[in-house]
């Protein structure tokens, strides 16, 4: 949706015709992004900016190289331009060309086609999401830039769980303790200002090694701001993992949450922990309310979030069908690879024939056979 500036609108108020400079500019930022797959853009983070996607692994397990976000532009018209999108839909912000020493920025919101083509009410896309990911009492949707925020809960329980897979997340930490079990360097001045006279306690310091630390503090604190919008985390899996955290930060204190927020401004590099790094950068965006951006030299801006249409589609019907199916219906899962088909004969060692439908209707115990085959369309 290509939005004229006000500088723009009043030279079409006097002369009739709008101006094309600002649409070349967005045309020039989106040449450079079309085209893109989400596996491309999630995996180069300088050139776009850190994108979040929903499901959270549809990048690593690209459903097909025609998942791209923008396609082409069909239509050059100033008034009211063009392009062609695919199954993504979402929120995003690209860097546009400097101004005055100034990177500008071109944002983009793709909607679905059931939400009103002014894109300020996406109730169907928040309705979707809430059944998706199992979340229950959503707040009032928002309209404008501020739309982007009341979608970031919905991605919590998704990341959390994709984190928590590796393990909670496990870093030294120093503590200081004060008392007769000395386990560390003593702290002298520390030692003088709270045992003299001497109470048979020691000031001392040691490194742990622990699960309650920087990053588990960040999650809770989000676990908790998002239980107070009034959000409530309906998916099993999600609960277990939300259980952990909260058990693994007994250290937690509501006040601490900006000393929280400014421990957490640095990337994770952990070579094992690979998938905190997008959950640390949710966290920051549900606690800080961050503004899109493209990205810069900022590693904690957000550049967008995107949902795969087709997949959430797909899985919001399965939510819906499965209740009133008795077991009938089945929905294969090409990510996780489960419920397969072959094409021609059955050959798991070939994947050239394997093919996942949307769904199968009564299949046979072998996985082999379906009565029948069915299509999800939206």
């Amino acid at each position: 949706q290509y939005k004229p500036t006000e500088w723009e609108a009043a030279v079409k108020k006097e002369s009739g015709k709008a101006s094309p400079q600002g649409f070349e500019e967005i045309k020039t930022v989106l040449e450079q992004f079309s085209g893109k797959t989400l596996a491309e853009l999630v995996s180069n983070e300088k050139k776009y900016g850190k994108f979040l996607v929903f499901p959270s692994n549809a990048a690593k397990s690209d459903l097909d190289d025609k998942d791209k976000v923008l396609f082409e532009l069909l239509d050059a018209d100033t008034d009211n331009p063009k392009f062609r999108t695919g199954n993504v839909m979402g929120f995003f912000s690209l860097r546009g060309e400097e101004k005055d020493g100034k990177p500008s920025e071109v944002r983009m919101q793709i909607t679905s086609r059931f939400d009103d083509e002014a894109g300020k009410d996406n109730f169907f896309l928040h309705y979707m999401l809430q059944k998706v990911c199992n979340m229950a009492i959503a707040p009032n949707t928002s309209s404008g830039a501020e739309s982007f925020y009341d979608f970031l809960p919905y991605l919590f329980p998704s990341y959390l769980k994709e984190a928590c897979k590796q393990g909670i997340f496990r870093a030294y930490v120093t503590r200081e303790y004060n008392d007769a079990n000395v386990r560390g360097p003593i702290d002298v001045a520390r030692h003088i200002r709270y045992n003299i006279p001497f109470n048979g306690k020691v000031a001392y310091h040691t490194r742990e090694y622990t699960a309650d630390n920087k990053i588990t503090q960040l999650v809770r604190h989000t676990i908790e701001y998002i239980r107070s919008m009034g959000f409530s985390i309906l998916d099993g899996d999600a609960r277990d993992d939300v259980a952990k955290i909260i058990a693994a930060t007994p250290t937690y204190t509501k006040n601490d949450r900006a000393k929280v927020i400014a421990q957490n401004l640095h990337p994770v590099t952990h070579p094992y922990y690979t998938a905190y790094e997008p959950l640390r950068m949710l966290c920051l965006g549900i606690l800080q309310h961050k503004k899109l951006s493209y990205g810069g030299d900022d590693d904690n801006q957000i550049a967008g979030i995107l949902f795969d249409g087709a997949s959430l589609w797909e899985e919001y019907l399965n939510d819906l069908l499965k209740r009133n199916c008795e077991g009938k219906l089945v929905h294969p899962n090409n990510r996780t690879h489960t419920d397969r088909q072959y094409l021609f004969v059955k050959d798991e060692s070939d994947p050239s024939g394997t093919i996942y439908p949307d769904f199968l209707w009564e299949l046979s115990e072998d996985k082999f056979y379906a009565k029948a085959v069915l299509d999800a369309k939206y």
